[in-house]
């Protein structure tokens, strides 16, 4: 009993019972958990009073993070809320969630003066703590005696409310796995300040509350430079600018992999960073250590474990999807489910920041999840893989039907066209190839060594031909034609070989390097011959003949492309087209312009007949080049400005830049300064969205029309 309180006994000696205070003290009630104390004074200004301060230090190293500093600044400053403003960190383990918090509330937590709490709720440890226990350590930690502190749940929440009504405290309630562990644990005042971080949204928080949600995921390549820059040193990382940004990569830009492989690598100060990049390659940090302290993966299997059975079954599954980014269509073959089942997990797996959502029905793994995935699914791989990349096989075989329908294809079965395509539907499978290409490329190298897989291998690498080609995708068309032809030399296929050298040729006639092209296309030829494959034989006299173009032999070009024309196969109205366009290039560059010009609006007829608007735009932009080398600039603007529509049309705009640059040419030589100087600039435009940032890039190649630069041309 405090000194100046007198609590009188219920037999005192008047005979009556009463409770009494006696003396000058301020005192307060506080009913617990159907019990009744009294405390006097006030507990926030007298000695007594216990005003917890309980958040760590913020972390030494912290990076970046400005947009989610000013998006949690932006919440603070809102007003009008009838609770405790909530703050949700989400984002995946490792990503910096509780560094974010700390540093954050370091600079904040002044404006709240009546507590500074944390809790530790245990989502990456698997051992999830309860309500009951959070809210007992909390109330602890305001002063009650532990054997005070209400036994059930419902005592517990009220005593906190209770305690918290009149007060601005801020909590931070980290690592939280459930919405039942936040709402627990809200305080009751409006001016107090809850911070949320969990892997998961934490969907049931939003039926009644409105948190402000802040994603926190990889960190920018800058910043993660930076940090592993702060740990390793400064020099080093200058010194091996390359192996630095390849290990942050390789870290998925986590700030938690940064620090671990930085670590590393500084108590290892003769190690070089390429070799620490070369350790990671083998996909080996999850089970990196320091010191025997395994970091990552513990947290990582935890996550894992806490998924139902068929979301950790599509989990396996995905991790043996050849990139990081993919489709709900693909997610869905992997397990053979159906759409909107699969849509259902992906979005759980979404929820608990092992998927990122990047678009209506399309998800990016973060990087190390992906990792994990693939090891945790390793018993599923094959069968899994198999079903992920015949899926993708089978869509790019449509893809590519329907822009170019009529192309030389050998291998499987491809489906007979029944009609032309729409210009819609080209532009949709055109966009599709360009989406998935990135994941075509690496399920070619992937499947490289997989014997069970190896049809599909170089089948794939012939359904890459259309966006390699028209994309300019040179490099990745050499890299996995090189690996097809590998495969199909394997397999002793030996149609395969002579299709796949032919179509890695046509990169390297692109790329400028006309010799590996023609050394391509002789092997080509011979292995032609060697299977009696006429298509394959013509084609590859065909190709030898673009050959002798490129290096300007006009009369060898037009007998390699005579030896063509008597090989194909006269039902081949395609090839029937293309060789007499190359055949008009070849006298349009021997100066027989009349020749060229029959010839090559022979080729416009045929591909009009077939149809093929591709094809033809790439006859209208011979003619054009032939009547400029006629000296007949005018009339070329006629068939070049039909070639550049029809580029557009066929959406190539590598070649449609390549069309406007010389119809600014020939409105250059036409005297039409005005004209070319608006080709000029819808060069420039078009050759930025290529990757081209100077038109004279391409003008170079047009030397040959001996186009002088003067005011109509671009500055220099």
């Amino acid at each position: 009993m405090r000194e100046g309180v007198q609590m009188l006994p219920p037999d005192g000696t008047d005979g009556s019972v009463r409770n009494e205070l006696s003396g000058h003290a301020r005192a307060e009630f506080l009913v617990m958990a159907g019990r009744a104390e009294i405390h006097t004074g006030d507990r926030r200004s007298t000695p007594e009073a216990v005003v917890p301060r309980q958040l760590r230090r913020a972390p030494d190293r912290f990076v970046d993070r400005d947009q989610q500093r000013a998006a949690l600044n932006e919440g603070l400053a809102a007003s009008s809320r009838t609770g405790p403003l909530v703050v949700l960190l989400v984002g995946p383990g490792g990503a910096g969630k509780s560094a974010l918090a700390l540093h954050w509330l370091d600079v904040v937590k002044g404006e709240f003066p009546d507590g500074h709490f944390q809790l530790d709720l245990g989502g990456s440890t698997g051992h999830a703590v309860s309500p009951h226990d959070a809210l007992g350590e909390l109330l602890r930690a305001t002063g009650v005696a532990p054997e005070a502190v209400a036994d059930t749940l419902d005592g517990r929440e009220k005593d906190w409310r209770t305690w918290t009504d009149s007060r601005r405290v801020v909590l931070l309630a980290d690592d939280a796995v459930t919405a039942a562990q936040v709402r627990s644990v809200l305080p009751a005042s409006p001016g107090s300040l809850v911070v949320v971080t969990s892997r998961s949204t934490l969907g049931a928080l939003w039926v009644d509350l409105t948190p402000v949600e802040v994603r926190v995921g990889p960190l920018p390549t800058d910043a993660a430079r930076d940090l592993l820059s702060r740990i390793v040193g400064d020099d080093r990382v200058r010194d091996e600018p390359g192996a630095a940004e390849e290990l942050v990569e390789l870290c998925g830009r986590s700030p938690l992999a940064i620090t671990l492989v930085g670590v590393r690598g500084r108590l290892r100060p003769r190690t070089r960073l390429t070799t620490l990049a070369e350790q990671l390659r083998g996909h080996r940090l999850l089970g990196m250590n320091v010191a025997g302290d395994v970091a990552l993966r513990a947290g990582f299997d935890v996550a894992y474990r806490e998924l139902s059975p068929p979301v950790a079954a599509l989990y396996r599954a995905l991790g043996a999807h050849p990139g990081p980014e993919f489709g709900l269509q693909v997610a869905a073959a992997a397990v053979g489910e159906d759409l909107d089942v699969v849509r259902e997990w992906l979005d759980d797996l979404a929820d608990r920041s092992f998927l990122q959502p990047v678009g209506e029905d399309r998800y990016r793994f973060h990087h190390l999840f992906w990792e994990h995935a693939g090891e945790t699914g390793a018993e599923v791989r094959a069968d899994a893989r198999r079903a992920i990349v015949e899926w993708y096989l089978r869509q790019a075989v449509l893809a590519e039907v329907l822009i170019t329908p009529r192309r030389w294809r050998v291998g499987p079965p491809y489906p007979v066209p029944t009609g032309p395509s729409t210009p819609a539907e080209r532009a949709t499978a055109m966009a599709w190839l360009e989406a998935e290409h990135g994941n075509l490329v690496a399920a070619v190298l992937a499947t490289a060594d997989d014997e069970a897989l190896a049809e599909q291998c170089w089948q794939l690498c012939q359904a890459l031909w259309t966006i390699c080609f028209r994309r300019k995708h040179h490099q990745d068309g050499v890299a996995t034609h090189t690996v097809g032809i590998a495969v199909a030399e394997r397999l002793g296929n030996v149609l395969a070989q002579a299709r796949l050298r032919c179509q890695r040729g046509l990169f390297h006639l692109e790329m400028g390097d006309v010799s590996r092209a023609g050394e391509d296309f002789a092997v080509a030829l011979a292995t032609a011959r060697r299977c009696g494959d006429r298509q394959a034989t013509s084609t590859a006299l065909e190709l030898l003949g673009l050959v002798a173009l490129a290096d300007r032999r006009g009369a060898e070009a037009l007998d390699w492309f005579d030896q063509a024309v008597a090989a194909a196969d006269p039902g081949n109205r395609r090839g029937a087209a293309l060789l007499t366009h190359h055949r008009g290039r070849a006298y349009s560059l021997l100066g027989d312009h009349d020749r060229a010009r029959t010839l090559l609006r022979d080729a416009i007829d045929r591909f009009v007949a077939l149809p093929d608007e591709y094809n033809q735009a790439r006859v209208l932009t011979s003619l054009g080049e032939t009547e400029l080398r006629a000296g007949r600039p005018e009339a070329a603007l006629a068939p070049l400005r039909g070639a550049r529509d029809g580029m557009h049309e066929a959406d190539a705009p590598y070649q449609e830049a390549r069309v406007v640059l010389l119809l600014a040419i020939a409105a250059g030589r036409a005297g039409l300064r005005d004209q070319a100087r608006t080709h000029w600039g819808q060069a420039a435009e078009l050759c930025r969205a290529v990757g081209l940032s100077d038109p004279g890039v391409l003008a170079r190649r047009f030397a040959e029309f001996e186009f002088e630069p003067d005011e109509s041309s671009p500055p220099a």
